[in-house]
């Protein structure tokens, strides 16, 4: 999805200064809030059933 976002849409920022690069940061960023679970769904849940 992010390979069909045009390079003028990202803007660098230090540590990723080209479109590629700010695609492979947005990649590691989507899939470590995939792969990192949500310790805070446990918490919503208990509060509904209060």
């Amino acid at each position: 999805m992010l390979a069909d976002v045009c390079d003028d849409w990202f803007e660098p920022v230090p540590g990723a200064e080209t479109a590629t690069a700010l695609r492979e940061r947005y990649v590691a960023f989507l899939a470590a809030r995939r792969d990192g679970g949500r310790p805070w769904l446990p918490e919503v849940r208990a509060e509904a059933g209060a």
